[in-house]
């Protein structure tokens, strides 16, 4: 079948099905696309529970497999453990997952992007699958900004969005669902006064500017744009577009990160943090890494990102305390264009690839540099969680998987973000194994 008529089919399921379990990733992406099928069954007039699970391992099928009853839809997972959800799980199942597949399905039904040659690191996301399934149960264009949030969350965009996830932000744009502009590497737009969101955009690279508020006001007063109006600070929506364009423009000027100029994303039928993609995925993210995933569905559900302030607070103070103790150098070892990152019980293993991520995207590696961390479960299951990020051209899933394997652990993922759940007994091993295979896989 092509993509199209596994869509179909899978749309076929959801209609078949009156009570569905939908287990689900409880990354950004994940909770966005659990979210749209939650919204599609509620209108279908069907049951959906939804279940997440932040690291898919046969200890964690095995209790998903005991609760579940009836059909079960798995979301942004399955697709490297089809034949221990093919064992465990004996009802009707479907898997809509973009994560390269390991093995066949020979009972599921699985629809993944790239059975049907399509790139699903790029052309969609978990949250776009979900979308095109809803689009063909019913009436789903207004849950489109849940799938370009999640979409973006996933870094499919990288510059520009193609595919799939490009005509769903065209079909948004005709709806007036979002809007786009290009810009300043500004983050925050939506939830900082302009002094701080200038001072906290630390991707700008500009390092007078950086966690200095103060200095961001004395730009903006030479630029000619107040920060005060009516006796409170000016948001960037509140700006005109002439000083808008003064201060991207001066802003982009001296930053020296080669990509200062981005688009962004804003949808207009969304509240607060939800209005800019970037910011959405962070909020949801944060929801998921700190295990409250189901904090983050209530807060696309109902619309309310003020729902999870104080998680996201939390994540973000976890984050600069995990970045912290990677900059002290410890247990840190290079080899090659390698960094590995043993960071034990130092490090919250839910962080384990957003600090690989921010070390990636920050630039603080060269581009070709693989960053693997691992970092210690702290459920009494005595296993490692192994996160791996580049923006070189290895191609991580394989990689990790074949690691994970030889030393009795399940892994999976996209070719420049994967990961791993192995027993703690065997990060040696584990990490010789990935250096052996790193030398081949060059």
């Amino acid at each position: 079948m092509d993509f199209a008529e596994l869509l179909d089919a899978a749309a076929a399921f959801i209609r078949a099905h009156d009570d569905l379990t939908l287990i689900s990733h409880a990354d950004a992406d994940g909770i966005c696309a659990s979210a749209i099928l939650s919204r599609t069954c509620e209108r279908a007039g069907k049951r959906a529970q939804v279940r997440f699970l932040d690291q898919p391992s046969a200890p964690a099928f095995a209790a998903l497999a005991a609760q579940a009853q009836g059909p079960v839809v798995f979301v942004d997972m399955g697709s490297s453990h089809l034949a221990r959800i093919e064992e465990l799980f004996t009802a009707p199942t479907l898997i809509l997952d973009h994560h390269q597949a390991q093995g066949e399905a020979r009972r599921a039904l699985l629809v993944n992007p790239f059975l049907c040659g399509l790139d699903g690191t790029r052309d969609i996301s978990a949250a776009g699958i979900a979308w095109e399934v809803a689009s063909r149960v019913g009436d789903a264009d207004d849950l489109l900004p849940v799938a370009l949030i999640g979409a973006q969350a996933d870094n499919q965009e990288r510059g520009a969005f193609q595919g799939s996830n490009k005509r769903m932000l065209e079909r948004a744009g005709a709806a007036g669902l979002v809007a786009t502009r290009e810009g300043a590497r500004l983050y925050g737009t939506q939830s900082r006064p302009l002094a701080r969101l200038i001072a906290h955009s630390y991707d700008l690279e500009i390092p007078e500017l950086r966690k200095n508020p103060a200095a961001a006001r004395r730009l903006l007063d030479r630029l000619g744009i107040p920060a005060f109006e009516g006796g409170r600070e000016r948001m960037l929506a509140d700006l005109t577009a002439r000083e808008r364009l003064a201060l991207d423009e001066e802003l982009i000027r001296r930053s020296p990160h080669p990509q200062a100029r981005i688009v962004h994303y804003t949808l207009p039928g969304l509240a607060g943090a939800l209005r800019d993609t970037r910011e959405a995925g962070t909020l949801l993210n944060a929801c998921g890494r700190l295990g409250r995933p189901e904090l983050a569905l209530r807060v696309l559900l109902e619309g309310n990102p003020t729902l999870a302030r104080d998680v996201q607070e939390a994540y973000t103070h976890a984050l600069h305390a995990a970045h912290a103790w990677y900059l002290r150098g410890e247990r840190v070892t290079r080899a090659g264009d390698l960094v590995v990152i043993d960071a034990g019980d130092d490090v919250p293993a839910a962080l384990a690839g957003t600090l690989c991520s921010v070390l990636v995207r920050g630039r603080e590696v060269d581009e070709a540099t693989t960053v693997v961390c691992l970092a210690r479960n702290a459920d009494g299951t005595s296993t490692t969680k192994v996160s791996a990020r580049t923006a070189g051209t290895r191609d991580l899933a394989p990689l990790v998987s074949a690691a994970a394997a030889a030393v009795g652990g399940e892994g999976g993922g996209h070719a420049v973000a994967a990961g791993a759940v192995i027993p703690s007994a065997q990060e040696a091993a584990f990490v010789d194994a990935l250096l052996r295979g790193a030398a081949v896989r060059r």
